[in-house]
Parts: structure tokens; C-alpha cells; sequence
């Protein structure tokens, strides 16, 4: 009876030792079987999102000539063979997926200018509902599935009648849709190169936030409002047609239309091809010595400060004034030449006559000043003095004749009863 029951239950343990090895077996093939279908819908997948990736190129590039061969009823059509022909896949890539299905791509133009996009598999293996829908998921927003002639998105974000397309390949094929309006995705990204004739697809609709980072290796920056910053460091070029800086702009050229700012400081030279220009009662100032030039008035430039303004060179005006003294450390030259007895601006001015003799303006009449002829001179004597006893006396004097000056006299006295007397003036006439 022992080694019965001992028999029994060697037997037992050996059963539920091959049923667990059994079960480890089944459940290990399960999970292989799942990772293995995994696998394959990623690579079914990738495969797809490469051949969206070379048709959306191949769209925007042809946009105008697939434009000219599509309507709202009329289809484009092409494939991988179309796609390989034009460069867009290397001419190795394979042309049906993981499940042998091809492709299709169909394009509409539902409005003028606006195409619209799908992409089936066709052949191959017909995969259950939930196969393709994993695939489609995989494949990201754009990705899907055909169900009951149309093409459904993934977990149903989409969905597109194949009655449209005139074409339906059967229900577990996978369906790729791509919206274009001018030849543009219509994923509302901004691209990093030029779409020849689509500038839009290198332009922003909002504002731009950096969060914090900078902005390397830019050529130009050109803006048409405010370039607001705390601080500019530019170490080539500023072409601005407005700036507005209310902190510190430091660049080795600046070239600005119109630059508004609190204070500008070189620490070099400051060149303008037009005017320097102040709006109040301010000019030129030296900081180190404390003048310079400003206006105050309409009239005057005036030294600042009340500074002497000193040149070795020419000082040129219309009129000369001073409010004080003059004081000439060469000669005066008279330049205006006038003529003797014609009139003149003001009393006691001064002219000269064509020989250089000095005149005056007296009584409204330009005066000369008269010369002295020495070798013309002669004596001119008075008539006879002489005194009666008794009488009254009488006596004359002698006077130079005019147009003539007085440069000399003599004293004339005869002695004897008669008192005959007289004075003798020599006379110089004038020239």
C-alpha cells in the first residue's frame, strides 16, 4: 500500500511538471506572436510615413502642373514608380510594404488652388479592421484605414468617402490622407527652406517667443516696427529706417534712417552728410572747457558762456559791430572807394577816395581831408597901422586868401615920427 501511494504521487508531480513547462511554452509563443506583429506594424508603418514624406514633396514641387490635371471630379493619380522616376525615392526602395500592399495616390482639387490628398495600399495581404488601425496609428495624425468604402482615420479623427476617388481597394488596406491649399501641407508648420512660389510657408502668423534663447548667425534682420531691447551689441552693421533706443546701442557702423534716442555718445568721430541738428536753445558744447555754439533767438549764433572766439584765420561777415572798443593790432583797410561832396549813409563814417586820402561823412557829404602844398606858400601882408595922437586907433590884419592855410607870421616895425607897422602871414595853399 505504501509504495503504491509513493508510485502515485511520483507520477503527479511529474504531470504538473510538463503541464507548467507546457504552459510557459504556450504563453512564450503568445507573447513572441504579439512582439512579432508589433514589429511588423511598426515597420509597415515607417514604410508608409516615408512614402507620405516623398509625395507631400512631390505635390508642393508640381503643385502648378498637378493643379492643371485635377478638378473637384477629375483625379490625379500616381504611385511609387511615379515617385522613384522623379527623385523623390531612391530607386531601391520597395515599392509594396511589410503585407505586399502598394501604393496609390490620388489628388482632387475639391476648390481653385486647394488640392486634396489621399494615399491607399492596394494588394497585397487584407488585413483584419484592428491590424490597420494599429498601422494608421502608428503612421501619427494623417494615418488610417479603409472600413466599408471609406477611409477612416485613426481612432475616427478623419474620414474620407473613396466614392470620390472612383477607386476603393477593399477593406484592411491602410489610408494616408494629406490636405494641400496652394500646393501647401496643410499641417501649419513653418518650414526651414523655400517652397519655390510660397513664401507663406517661411512666414510667422503670430508672434515669435524664444523662451529665453538666442537668435545665432543671422545675416540681416529687417523690421518694420520696434527692435525693443535692453541692450544692442552689434559688432558689423545697423540699417534701420527708424530706432527708437531708450538704453544703450553700442555698434561699430550704424546705418539708420531715423534714430530716436535719449543720449547718443561716440567715443570716436562723428560723421553726417547732412545737417547736425538741436530743437532748443542748444548747440555745440565742449564738456572738457565748458563752451561752444547755441541760439537763443532768430538772430544771433552766440558763444556759450560767454567764450572769446579766436582764429588764425579770416573771419568774414556782411556787417561788423561791436558793442565796446576795437582794438586793431595791423592796419584798417578801407576797401569802398567814394567821391568827395557826393553823399553818404551816416555821419562819421569813413571812406577813401580813388588815391587813397582818407574821407568822412560829415553833414551827409563825403569830406576829404585836405593836403598841405609847402612849395606853393607866400607872405601875405596886412595894409598899413598907424595911430593919430589924440584919435581913435585903426589897424587891419592880414588873412590868407581861401582854399589856403596860415603856416607862418612876421612882425614889421619902422621907427621914426610916423608909427608904420605890420604883420606878415605866410599862406600855404591846400591840394
Amino acid at each position: 500500500m505504501k509504495s503504491n501511494k509513493k508510485g502515485i504521487m511520483q507520477v503527479t508531480d511529474a504531470q504538473i511538471g510538463w503541464g507548467m513547462a507546457l504552459i510557459g511554452v504556450v504563453f512564450a509563443g503568445v507573447a513572441y506572436g504579439y512582439y512579432a506583429d508589433d514589429n511588423s506594424y511598426s515597420v509597415a508603418a515607417q514604410h508608409a510615413q516615408r512614402v507620405s514624406e516623398a509625395a507631400d514633396k512631390y505635390i508642393s514641387d508640381n503643385f502648378d502642373s498637378i493643379v492643371a490635371q485635377s478638378s473637384a471630379t477629375k483625379v490625379f493619380v500616381f504611385d511609387i514608380t511615379t515617385l522613384k522616376n522623379a527623385g523623390y525615392l531612391p530607386s531601391s526602395f520597395n515599392a509594396t510594404n511589410s503585407f505586399s500592399q502598394t501604393y496609390r495616390g490620388m489628388v482632387l482639387q475639391p476648390t481653385v488652388q486647394k488640392l486634396q490628398t489621399l494615399i491607399v495600399t492596394t494588394g497585397g495581404v487584407n488585413l483584419s479592421t484592428g491590424k490597420a488601425n494599429k498601422i494608421g496609428i502608428r503612421i501619427g495624425a494623417n494615418g488610417g484605414y479603409i472600413e466599408s468604402g471609406n477611409a477612416v482615420g485613426s481612432q475616427g479623427s478623419w474620414s474620407e468617402p473613396l466614392s470620390k476617388y472612383s477607386f476603393n481597394p477593399g477593406d484592411g488596406h491602410i489610408a494616408i490622407a494629406q490636405f494641400f491649399k496652394d500646393g501647401v501641407s496643410g499641417n501649419d508648420f513653418l518650414y526651414r527652406k523655400a517652397v519655390s512660389g510660397h513664401p507663406e510657408l517661411n512666414a510667422m502668423s503670430t508672434n515669435l517667443s524664444l523662451g529665453g534663447n538666442d537668435i545665432n548667425s543671422a545675416k540681416n534682420i529687417t523690421a518694420s516696427g520696434l527692435i525693443n531691447t535692453t541692450n544692442a551689441t552689434v559688432t558689423n552693421n545697423i540699417t534701420s529706417a527708424n530706432a527708437s533706443v531708450t538704453n544703450n546701442l553700442t555698434a561699430t557702423n550704424a546705418s539708420i534712417n531715423n534714430l530716436n534716442a535719449g543720449t547718443t555718445r561716440t567715443s570716436g568721430e562723428t560723421y553726417t552728410g547732412g545737417w547736425f541738428r538741436t530743437t532748443g536753445d542748444t548747440g555745440w558744447y565742449s564738456e572738457k572747457w565748458g563752451g561752444g555754439f547755441h541760439m537763443t533767438d532768430s538772430s544771433y549764433i552766440r558763444a556759450y558762456n560767454g567764450k572769446s572766439i579766436y582764429t588764425s584765420g579770416q573771419v568774414k561777415a556782411g556787417s561788423l559791430r561791436s558793442d565796446g572798443d576795437a582794438s586793431v593790432a595791423g592796419i584798417i583797410t578801407l576797401d569802398k572807394i567814394s567821391v568827395v561832396g557826393t553823399s553818404c549813409p551816416v555821419n562819421g563814417a569813413l571812406s577813401r577816395d580813388d588815391k587813397g586820402s582818407t574821407l568822412s561823412c560829415q553833414s551827409g557829404v563825403w569830406t576829404g581831408g585836405a593836403k598841405v602844398n609847402s612849395s606853393a606858400c607866400q607872405w601875405v601882408s596886412s595894409p598899413d597901422a598907424w595911430v593919430n595922437p589924440g584919435k581913435r586907433q585903426f589897424y587891419k590884419t592880414a588873412t590868407c586868401p581861401a582854399g589856403s592855410v596860415q603856416s607862418g607870421s612876421r612882425f614889421m616895425i619902422w621907427p621914426g615920427a610916423l608909427d608904420d607897422e605890420h604883420v606878415d602871414v605866410l599862406c600855404c595853399p591846400l591840394s
